[in-house]
């Protein structure tokens, strides 16, 4: 079964906003920085097509370069696993 890059664009979405309501409902002051990052990355996702599904999508326009698109799925991958781990440890947002 082949993982699209829609699906994991959309599971990291998921977790970024769960990450970012419990930094609001904790009143971090982190929340500012990780918002601008969660905009960045849902602008990312528009301008790029990665959300869609069909022939306007990421999927499809790489679907011919599978290194490009194995890369894009490793690295939402990353962003998702980090996501996860800081929603385990708040502290992981901190610059110490």
């Amino acid at each position: 079964m082949t993982v699209l890059i829609s699906s994991r664009v959309s599971q990291c979405l998921q977790v970024f906003k769960a990450v970012l309501d419990s930094f609001r409902q904790d009143r971090d002051e982190t929340y500012g920085p990780l918002a601008e990052e969660f905009a960045r990355l849902k602008l990312w996702t528009g301008n790029i097509g990665a959300h869609r599904n069909g022939r306007s999508s990421l999927d499809y326009r790489l679907r011919d370069a599978s290194h490009l698109r194995d890369l894009v799925l490793r690295l939402l991958g990353d962003l998702e696993t980090t996501l996860h781990e800081g929603m385990k440890k708040p502290n992981i947002w901190h610059n110490s």
